[in-house]
């Protein structure tokens, strides 16, 4: 019998067993676990982003935003090879679930995650060779993305003037508004992620300048030496961080940032 090892339904058995822990322990180790190997895991966070948005986003009103949407979030894993994610999945799924039966929340969700692996096992497949299978995926997604329901309105506004501050606003408040069902920390990681060129590495070297800055503000209150060499060593890990194209920087510097923060 083949393993189960799709996110979405790893996820969701996750937070079946995290609710039973905390009914019957009153509190999880399974939810610190989980969402720190998350937080640490490129991998894991870049599926667990996409899931999440499939899953919660407001239904479009038409299928060609739902079609830019999936293209948007497959983007985040460019580079990402998918048997490095079938091992990542395989590894968490024994160390928090070891064999046990996992599944989706319902038929539809369940539906819906399998169509989502399928189309992250193409965009990280070189030559993937299913197309039936593929085109079929990709159909249930956008699908599920423009069932019916409540749906965001996609009037059109006129803008006569061309105010490219004003046109700003208009996006960063459209970027919002399509994902508010992200936590702030998880757009403003979802938002580097998707940046390109110059834009995503003007991100990081902010986030690098940041870290350097808080460190140095750290370091002239803190007495205890331990705690001082332990900044210097952070601040030497943050120095050796140049590439600025590559997204395994991104969360390496978020990661330091939480272990400074947390002295």
């Amino acid at each position: 019998m083949e393993i189960n090892l799709n996110f979405g339904s790893i996820k969701d058995s996750v937070k079946k067993l995290i609710v039973y822990e905390k009914l019957n322990e009153g509190t999880s180790n399974t939810s610190t676990i989980f969402f720190d190997k998350i937080k640490s895991e490129p991998i894991l966070y870049k599926q667990y982003i996409i899931y999440k948005n499939f899953e919660q986003c407001t239904p479009f009103s038409k299928s060609i935003l739902a079609e830019r949407f999936i293209q948007q979030n497959l983007k985040i894993l460019e580079g990402i090879k998918w048997n490095d994610i079938v091992k990542i999945n395989k590894a968490i799924r024994k160390n928090l679930l070891e064999e046990s039966y996992i599944g989706s929340a319902s038929d539809e969700i369940n539906s819906l995650h399998n169509s989502i692996s399928i189309l992250i096992e193409s965009k990280t497949t070189p030559i993937y060779k299913d197309v039936e299978k593929e085109q079929t995926a990709y159909e249930c997604v956008v699908n599920y993305l423009t069932r019916t329901g409540l749906k965001e309105s996609e009037e059109k506004k006129e803008y006569p003037d061309f105010n490219l501050d004003l046109i700003s606003k208009v996006a960063v408040n459209n970027f919002n508004k399509r994902y508010r069902h992200l936590n702030e920390e998880e757009k403003s990681i979802f938002k580097v992620l998707i940046s390109e060129g110059d834009t995503k590495k003007n991100y990081l070297k902010d986030i690098k300048d940041e870290n350097i800055t808080l460190i140095n503000s750290l370091l002239s209150e803190e007495k205890n030496k331990n705690k001082i060499n332990l900044l210097n060593e952070f601040k030497q890990k943050i120095y050796k961080i140049t590439d600025f194209s590559n997204d395994d920087s991104f969360f390496a510097l978020i990661e330091l940032k939480e272990a400074i923060e947390s002295i």
